[in-house]
Protein backbone atom coordinates (compact mmCIF):
# COMPACT_ATOMS: atom_id res chain seq x y z
CA UNK A 1 0.00 0.00 0.00
CA UNK A 2 2.93 2.27 0.84
CA UNK A 3 3.94 1.97 -2.92
CA UNK A 4 0.74 3.08 -3.99
CA UNK A 5 0.16 5.84 -1.69
CA UNK A 6 3.69 7.34 -2.35
CA UNK A 7 3.13 6.22 -6.84
CA UNK A 8 -0.22 7.96 -6.19
CA UNK A 9 1.21 10.84 -4.48
CA UNK A 10 4.06 11.17 -7.17
CA UNK A 11 1.29 11.19 -9.90
CA UNK A 12 -0.54 14.23 -7.64
CA UNK A 13 2.80 15.72 -7.34
CA UNK A 14 3.58 15.35 -11.24
CA UNK A 15 0.60 16.65 -12.01
CA UNK A 16 0.55 18.98 -9.57
CA UNK A 17 4.01 20.03 -10.61
CA UNK A 18 3.10 19.89 -14.63
CA UNK A 19 -0.30 22.14 -14.00
CA UNK A 20 2.59 24.45 -11.66
CA UNK A 21 4.87 24.39 -14.78
CA UNK A 22 2.10 25.04 -17.22
CA UNK A 23 0.63 28.13 -15.11
CA UNK A 24 4.60 29.40 -14.80
CA UNK A 25 4.52 28.55 -18.83
CA UNK A 26 1.53 30.66 -19.57
CA UNK A 27 2.64 33.40 -16.91
CA UNK A 28 6.37 33.18 -18.65
CA UNK A 29 5.05 33.93 -22.14
CA UNK A 30 2.65 36.71 -20.73
CA UNK A 31 5.20 38.55 -19.00
CA UNK A 32 7.10 37.75 -22.23
CA UNK A 33 4.23 39.50 -24.15
CA UNK A 34 4.03 42.01 -21.93
CA UNK A 35 7.76 42.93 -22.38
CA UNK A 36 7.57 43.16 -25.80
CA UNK A 37 4.49 45.17 -25.70
CA UNK A 38 5.96 47.86 -23.55
CA UNK A 39 9.62 47.34 -25.49
CA UNK A 40 7.55 48.25 -28.41
CA UNK A 41 5.76 51.39 -26.70
CA UNK A 42 8.84 52.50 -25.49
CA UNK A 43 10.44 52.18 -28.86
CA UNK A 44 7.48 54.04 -30.78
CA UNK A 45 8.23 56.95 -27.55
CA UNK A 46 11.61 56.86 -28.22
CA UNK A 47 10.72 57.44 -31.81
CA UNK A 48 8.34 60.09 -31.26
CA UNK A 49 10.25 61.59 -28.78
CA UNK A 50 13.67 62.22 -31.39
CA UNK A 51 11.07 63.03 -34.04
CA UNK A 52 10.02 66.12 -31.71
CA UNK A 53 12.83 66.78 -30.41
CA UNK A 54 13.99 67.21 -34.10
CA UNK A 55 10.52 69.48 -34.58
CA UNK A 56 12.28 71.80 -31.32
CA UNK A 57 15.54 72.11 -32.71
CA UNK A 58 13.83 73.09 -35.95
CA UNK A 59 12.24 75.49 -34.44
CA UNK A 60 14.65 76.73 -31.97
CA UNK A 61 16.97 77.58 -35.71
CA UNK A 62 13.71 79.33 -37.39
CA UNK A 63 13.32 81.05 -34.25
CA UNK A 64 16.87 82.24 -34.15
CA UNK A 65 16.77 83.01 -37.68
CA UNK A 66 13.60 85.21 -36.89
CA UNK A 67 15.02 87.26 -34.13
CA UNK A 68 18.31 88.14 -36.14
CA UNK A 69 16.03 88.83 -39.17
CA UNK A 70 14.09 91.16 -36.83
CA UNK A 71 17.50 92.63 -35.25
CA UNK A 72 18.76 93.18 -39.04
CA UNK A 73 15.55 95.09 -39.90
CA UNK A 74 15.77 97.42 -37.27
CA UNK A 75 19.30 97.87 -37.05
CA UNK A 76 18.37 98.85 -41.08
CA UNK A 77 15.18 101.24 -39.83
CA UNK A 78 17.08 103.03 -37.32
CA UNK A 79 19.63 103.63 -39.90
CA UNK A 80 17.17 104.43 -42.20
CA UNK A 81 15.46 107.22 -39.86
CA UNK A 82 19.01 108.34 -39.17
CA UNK A 83 19.29 109.14 -42.71
CA UNK A 84 15.93 110.11 -43.23
CA UNK A 85 16.27 112.87 -39.96
CA UNK A 86 19.58 114.11 -41.86
CA UNK A 87 18.90 114.34 -45.16
CA UNK A 88 15.30 116.24 -43.42
CA UNK A 89 17.56 118.44 -41.71
CA UNK A 90 19.25 119.01 -44.72
CA UNK A 91 16.28 120.31 -46.23
CA UNK A 92 14.82 122.21 -44.05
CA UNK A 93 18.74 124.36 -43.50
CA UNK A 94 18.26 124.45 -47.61
CA UNK A 95 14.99 125.76 -47.58
CA UNK A 96 15.66 128.15 -44.93
CA UNK A 97 19.08 129.58 -46.94
CA UNK A 98 16.98 129.89 -49.67
CA UNK A 99 14.20 131.84 -47.99
CA UNK A 100 16.73 134.35 -46.24
CA UNK A 101 18.21 134.84 -50.29
CA UNK A 102 14.22 135.19 -51.96
CA UNK A 103 13.92 137.81 -48.99
CA UNK A 104 17.11 139.59 -49.43
CA UNK A 105 16.48 139.76 -53.28
CA UNK A 106 12.95 140.88 -52.62
CA UNK A 107 14.25 143.63 -50.34
CA UNK A 108 17.35 144.12 -53.22
CA UNK A 109 14.54 144.41 -56.19
CA UNK A 110 12.07 146.63 -54.20
CA UNK A 111 14.98 149.28 -53.18
CA UNK A 112 16.05 148.86 -56.81
CA UNK A 113 12.20 149.59 -57.93
CA UNK A 114 12.05 152.66 -55.79
CA UNK A 115 15.48 153.91 -57.27
CA UNK A 116 14.09 153.37 -60.42
CA UNK A 117 10.67 154.98 -59.54
CA UNK A 118 12.49 157.96 -58.03
CA UNK A 119 14.66 157.93 -61.27
CA UNK A 120 11.44 157.80 -64.01
CA UNK A 121 9.56 160.37 -61.69
CA UNK A 122 13.22 162.79 -62.40
CA UNK A 123 13.10 162.05 -65.84
CA UNK A 124 9.19 162.38 -65.93
CA UNK A 125 10.15 165.91 -64.37
CA UNK A 126 12.64 166.84 -66.98
CA UNK A 127 10.75 165.99 -69.89
CA UNK A 128 7.43 168.29 -68.67
CA UNK A 129 10.16 171.14 -67.83
CA UNK A 130 11.50 170.50 -71.43
CA UNK A 131 8.40 170.52 -73.10
CA UNK A 132 7.59 173.58 -71.30
CA UNK A 133 10.93 174.99 -72.04
CA UNK A 134 9.95 173.97 -75.79
CA UNK A 135 6.62 175.58 -75.53
CA UNK A 136 7.93 178.24 -74.39
CA UNK A 137 10.73 178.79 -77.13
CA UNK A 138 7.88 178.18 -79.92
CA UNK A 139 6.16 180.90 -78.51
CA UNK A 140 9.38 182.89 -78.42
CA UNK A 141 9.95 182.32 -81.92
CA UNK A 142 6.16 182.49 -82.98
CA UNK A 143 6.59 186.17 -81.14
CA UNK A 144 10.20 186.54 -83.27
CA UNK A 145 8.57 186.11 -86.10
CA UNK A 146 5.80 188.04 -86.06
CA UNK A 147 8.13 191.06 -85.12
CA UNK A 148 10.71 189.65 -87.84
CA UNK A 149 7.21 190.12 -90.41
CA UNK A 150 6.23 192.91 -89.32
CA UNK A 151 9.96 194.79 -89.46
CA UNK A 152 10.29 193.46 -93.13
CA UNK A 153 6.64 194.84 -93.65
CA UNK A 154 7.65 198.13 -92.25
CA UNK A 155 10.74 197.99 -93.80
CA UNK A 156 9.34 197.21 -97.32
CA UNK A 157 6.91 199.90 -97.19
CA UNK A 158 9.86 202.74 -96.49
CA UNK A 159 11.32 202.09 -99.69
Amino acid sequence: GFIYIFTENGKKSQTMFDNSKSEVIKERDQLQADLNSVEAAFSDLHRRYDKLKGVVENFKKNEEILKKAARDYQEKLKKSEEKYQLLKKHAEEKIETANVEINRVRRSNDSEMAVMRAALKKEQTKVASLETSIQQKVEENKELTAICDELIQNASQRK
